[in-house]
């Protein structure tokens, strides 16, 4: 064979073998670590180093001020390392969780000033904004038909919106 040298078991490897699969292998791992250490950028750019927003909404939230007024009260906490700013906050309902994956339900309002709270409000990382709207107030009897009550808020830097979704049963029908 022409170019391989052929060890016999009585031959030693030279230095320059041994530096040479030393080299190998150190070559490998370290392609090994620079694949990872992309692989984790990819990771942290795509998700970790994003808005993310935690939506809470509660029902029959009562104000010590007010107490006749009861409100859906909307809290947003900025978990994630990036500012944005709460633009918008609608209300959908939806009928199965197949179309939840849309971005609008079948029914959609939009609160323009929610009372106790200003939009747009910006959101530094772990800032929070709350408001609330009346819950007793015109349409909203209708996403309480819905299988599923929405409250959604859109912001300035994500694609999506982030939502919470109201529990219903808490919610107390306005006595006519």
């Amino acid at each position: 064979m022409r170019g391989w040298k052929v060890i016999n078991k009585r031959e030693r490897m030279t230095t320059t073998d041994v530096l040479a699969i030393i080299g190998a292998v150190t070559g490998i791992i370290g392609t090994i670590a620079g694949l990872f250490a992309l692989c984790w950028d990819y990771y942290k750019w795509k998700y970790a180093e994003r808005v993310q927003l935690k939506v809470t909404a509660i029902p029959n939230f009562v104000n010590a001020e007010d107490r006749r007024k009861e409100m859906i009260w909307v809290s947003v906490t900025n978990i994630g390392k990036i500012p944005t700013t709460i633009k918008l906050l609608t209300l959908h309902g939806f009928n199965s969780k197949r179309g939840m994956k849309k971005r609008n339900g079948e029914n959609l309002a939009i609160i323009t000033q929610p009372f106790y709270g200003q939009l747009p409000a910006k959101l530094n990382p772990g800032d929070d904004w709350d408001g609330g709207f009346d819950q007793h107030s015109e349409g909203i009897e209708e996403y309480l038909k819905y299988k599923y009550f929405v409250v959604q808020v859109e912001d300035t830097m994500s694609n999506k919106p982030f939502r919470a979704e109201v529990d219903k049963s808490l919610v107390k029908k306005l006595s006519s």
